[in-house]
């Protein structure tokens, strides 16, 4: 597991909604051209449909598995490319998987994949993102270390079939910004330090002793027992 310098757990244990927004609906294409209230509203409507896109199951699952993961970070690809897919397919009815970002100041092109991923998402939905996240994670040299890794996604989003007109817009205003932030705070809230780190949270938890955690590559086998483990805490 890669640590994150200076994130330490709140002294209060705090539960916040990982899909970020409850605003539903569909943003308009040119944000900018709204009245104020509107606009906003339009903003929130738009990173709730990406917080929908990061996130696989119901909101009313009995255990919510929250990916703590920086697409820079070697640990995560692994995982990613050993595990992610049967990941997804060991998730129970009753368990809901959401991914969110923990940045690495050693990573500096972190901010923009994960801004990409989102803004897929914008685009495609929940396949898109996940698309981009797959792209972004194979081929991370690519754009790690490039001057300027937008046309590097670009051509992710060309090969994907997405609308580039959309895809370059969301990543021109900078509209998913506030849920990368978001996902920094949270990850600070359950004292995570790293990438990656699986956060395994049932339903009802009113304290840390009902939350689960494990770090690093780790194996689906250890991650469905501890997903069993919280589904007996569940209320």
């Amino acid at each position: 597991m890669r640590p994150v310098p200076g994130v330490t757990a709140l002294a209060r244990f705090v539960l916040i909604a990982t899909a970020a927004f409850a605003a539903a609906g569909s943003a308009p294409r040119d944000l900018h051209a709204q009245p104020a209230g509107a606009r906003a509203n339009a903003d929130l409507s738009l990173l709730s449909r990406i917080g929908d896109a990061r996130a696989i199951g119901a909101d009313t699952a009995k255990v919510t598995v929250i990916e703590f993961l920086d697409f820079a970070c070697t640990v995560c690809q692994r995982f990613h490319v050993q595990r992610g897919d049967s990941l997804r397919r060991a998730l129970a009815p009753d368990v809901r998987l959401v991914y969110a970002t923990l940045l690495h100041p050693d990573f500096l092109r972190s901010y923009h994949a994960a801004e990409a991923a989102s803004c897929a998402s914008v685009a495609g939905g929940r396949e898109a993102y996940t698309g981009m996240a797959d792209r972004l994670f194979r081929n991370a040299s690519e754009w790690a270390e490039a001057g300027d890794p937008g046309p590097v996604f670009a051509r992710f989003a060309r090969e994907m079939r997405l609308d580039s007109a959309v895809f370059e817009r969301c990543r021109a205003l900078d509209v998913t910004a506030p849920l990368i932030v978001s996902d920094m705070a949270t990850a600070a809230q359950f004292g995570v330090e790293g990438t990656p780190v699986f956060v395994i949270i049932p339903s009802g938890a009113q304290s840390p002793d009902d939350v689960l955690r494990i770090a690093g590559n780790v194996s689906i086998a250890q991650l469905t027992q501890l997903i069993s483990q919280a589904r007996d805490k569940a209320k």
